[in-house]
């Protein structure tokens, strides 16, 4: 058996998709995971080139790289130290690849082989347990460890946006809890959580921070009057958790109320953490007035009247 034929049954035995190119970006020879991996055959893949999968604006670039690397007979380049490829299966779905390449004599022609692994389901897998991490379990609503990385990014994320900010905490919830016990109150806080999903678009982001307490961080760069829709928006919340909750296990309904925090952010703090924290005040100051919500501004206001 000649040195190519014991290449093409070696590689064939792999589970990792393996491509051989020559210094031009031909298509050599692919084994049987690549063409199960990218969806063509062994003989489409050999009237092909590199720039057939990667249809990359750079692929001359690309294709310069593999030939320098080829003519140098340079050394292995592994994985770790690659960035992705974007390449496109024969069906035109996009895939992500992360590539090693080694020189390799190949049919008595100075060639590269490249070792090939689908990291777009890697990097779905990486996503779910990100999202797992983002998120508190009970309710599936974004938490604390996701707020403390908005707080630290929040400059380059909303960068030029108008954005409102509503801190909320439930009332009666304690009662509640006491009297039926933590199984109800976990219900009651589900359905909560359910309701402001619904209220908020999935490009806004809705918090639990605390056992009864919630924060939404919602755009208003497009509003032509932002602190109006800033209380339309407090009316809508305290309108939509107020309604009663139908609790299956008690085979009744219970009543919460809320009281709301808000502020507008850059315009009444143009630091995001520190907003946050007036919009809590904001919030305890609703509650100990039984008012339904309360202004970041309007408390500024009062305690700048009650220096003077």
């Amino acid at each position: 058996m000649d040195n190519q034929s014991s290449i093409n049954k070696f590689l064939d035995f792999l589970g990792d998709a393996a491509l051989i190119v020559d210094e031009n970006s031909h298509i050599m020879f692919s084994n049987h995971a690549c063409c199960a991996l990218l969806g063509y055959s062994k003989n489409e893949f050999q009237t092909m080139q590199l720039q057939d999968l990667i249809k990359h604006p750079d692929i001359e670039t690309h294709r310069h790289k593999v030939e320098h690397f080829i003519q140098n007979q340079s050394s292995p380049k592994v994985m770790s130290e690659r960035a992705l490829i974007s390449c496109y299966k024969k069906n035109g779905l996009p895939i992500q690849l992360r590539i090693s390449i080694s020189y390799l004599e190949y049919a008595e022609k100075p060639c590269a082989i490249a070792i090939i692994h689908d990291f777009s389901s890697i990097q779905d897998t990486i996503n779910d347990l990100e999202n797992k991490l983002n998120r508190e379990p009970l309710t599936g609503l974004l938490n604390q460890r996701y707020l403390d990385k908005i707080k630290n990014n929040y400059a380059q994320l909303f960068k030029a946006k108008s954005l409102g900010i509503a801190f909320l905490d439930l009332d009666r919830f304690k009662p509640i809890n006491d009297q039926y016990g933590h199984d109800v109150g976990d219900i009651l806080l589900k359905k909560i959580a359910q309701r402001l999903t619904r209220l908020f678009p999935s490009n806004d982001y809705v918090f639990r921070v605390g056992g009864d307490e919630f924060l939404i961080i919602f755009d208003l760069t497009h509003s032509f009057d932002p602190v109006r829709e800033l209380e339309n928006t407090a009316n809508r919340i305290y309108q939509t958790l107020t309604q009663p909750i139908y609790i299956a296990l008690l085979s009744h309904h219970v009543d919460v109320g809320v009281s709301i925090g808000l502020g507008l952010y850059p315009l009444d703090q143009h630091l995001l953490p520190a907003l946050i924290s007036k919009t809590d005040e904001a919030m305890y100051y609703a509650k100990q007035n039984q008012l339904h919500f309360s202004f970041v501004h309007e408390l500024q206001k009062l305690k700048l009247s009650v220096e003077i």
